[in-house]
């Protein structure tokens, strides 16, 4: 069972941890995907979007970056987009989630941690 880092909010799903005037995506509720999973044969598949901003008692926050292992082992996960604000994701983000078939991801990324979408097998297919 994975361990999930701390967060301060919850919101459509996903877990955030505010640092100064940002947001940081730490992972979401369920253990497989967000909240926004659909049944695909009895499996939860989900599509992870994260937003822009979120608000917390009040006040916007921007999204900057998503967490160390925030979804690493949700296999139900088919698809990712993540927004422009976005500028790190880090190490094993993405560790293990070999249901991902589609990633759009903004040229604002400009660091990303090591080992951030091992075993994403649908992502870095070579040609035959």
């Amino acid at each position: 069972m994975k361990i999930r880092e701390k967060y301060d909010f919850i919101a459509n799903g996903l877990h955030y941890t505010i640092k100064g005037e940002e947001a940081i995506v730490t992972g979401s509720v369920l253990n497989d995907c967000n909240g926004y999973a659909n049944m695909v044969h009895g499996i939860p598949k989900c599509d992870i979007i994260i937003p822009e901003q979120v608000t917390f008692k009040g006040v916007k926050y921007s999204v900057t970056m998503i967490g160390a292992s925030a979804f690493s082992g949700c296999s139900g996960i088919v698809s990712v987009t993540i927004p422009k604000t976005v500028t790190k994701i880090g190490r094993s983000a993405f560790f293990g989630c070999s249901g991902i078939t589609s990633l759009i991801m903004p040229s604002s990324v400009t660091e990303v941690g090591e080992f951030a979408f091992y075993g994403c097998k649908h992502l870095c297919q070579k040609p035959a």
